[in-house]
């Protein structure tokens, strides 16, 4: 990340829960190191920065465990009254074998 997209993003993005359960807290580290949440998190900050826009997918691997993953900016539309609240989003991408896809999401 360069030093600009540094001091935009200030401090990093925080993780917590309102608590005192040390398992809840347990439960947000591994989310953290399991999704390498710092890395993606500048990634995320700096296509903010660049795109003014970005976005994340948040979804259940077939492990059961909750995962994320940044999505390039031009590949989702956000929909709604205003951009900070989308209602929608709507993303155009290619699989793995070049096949196109959309996917329609309820925010």
């Amino acid at each position: 990340m360069d030093t600009a997209a540094g001091y935009f993003l200030g401090h990093p993005i925080m993780y917590n829960y309102d608590g005192d359960t040390q398992s809840t807290a347990d439960e947000i580290e591994t989310f953290n190191l399991r999704n390498h949440v710092e890395d993606a998190d500048a990634e995320w900050g700096k296509m903010s920065i660049i795109c003014g826009k970005s976005a994340r997918l948040a979804y259940i691997d077939r492990e059961g465990k909750e995962r994320i993953k940044n999505i390039d900016p031009w590949q989702v539309a956000f929909i709604g009254d205003t951009i900070h609240e989308p209602d929608f989003s709507i993303r155009y991408y290619k699989d793995a074998e070049g096949k196109t896809g959309l996917s329609f999401i309820t925010i």
